[in-house]
């Protein structure tokens, strides 16, 4: 999520390139450094092939699903779904790539080669704003469906 960082091992000390360790949210939040610590102990490095996944399409993604729903998807729908200017503005920050999807979407980076799509539709009234948020095809590789569901809890965060 455009910063670089240094892990150590055994140790696993992580230190931020880009910034000052206390700005930089793999080195101050415990819940983060799990996630990374998993990665590296279970996950594999595969090359995605540009096709995308929903939760439900990932391994175990159907049996948590309704958590995912609410934790990430719905979140997001009520936070950006009608401030979609708020939302470009933080994707591009992000470095983010504007997509077709949805009223607006942006595919991102989160780790090498690990991307996000976010995609936004706004509500009237009638319907409620709605989200959907899309993996790349290499996620099952590196992550099982719970370290998804909290990876989008971290970036929902960081967004703020």
């Amino acid at each position: 999520m455009q910063n670089t960082y240094t892990i150590s091992y055994p140790e696993f000390e992580i230190h931020c390139i880009d910034k000052s360790d206390k700005d930089a949210i793999l080195c101050n939040d415990i819940h983060a450094k799990i996630l990374m610590l998993r990665y590296f102990s279970e996950g594999d490095y595969m090359k995605a092939t540009g096709n995308f996944l929903s939760y439900r399409d990932l391994p175990w993604g159907e049996v948590y699903y309704r958590q995912f729903y609410g934790r990430c998807i719905m979140r997001l729908a009520k936070t950006y779904g009608n401030r979609q200017d708020v939302f470009k503005r933080l994707m591009e920050k992000l470095a983010g790539r504007r997509q077709k999807y949805g009223e607006v979407s942006y595919e991102f980076e989160v780790f090498r080669e690990l991307k996000l799509c976010f995609i936004l539709w706004s509500g009237d009234e009638e319907f409620p704003p709605s989200a959907q948020i899309l993996f790349s095809d290499n996620f099952p590789m590196a992550f099982a469906a719970e370290d998804v569901a909290y990876l989008g809890d971290v970036i929902l965060d960081y967004m703020k």
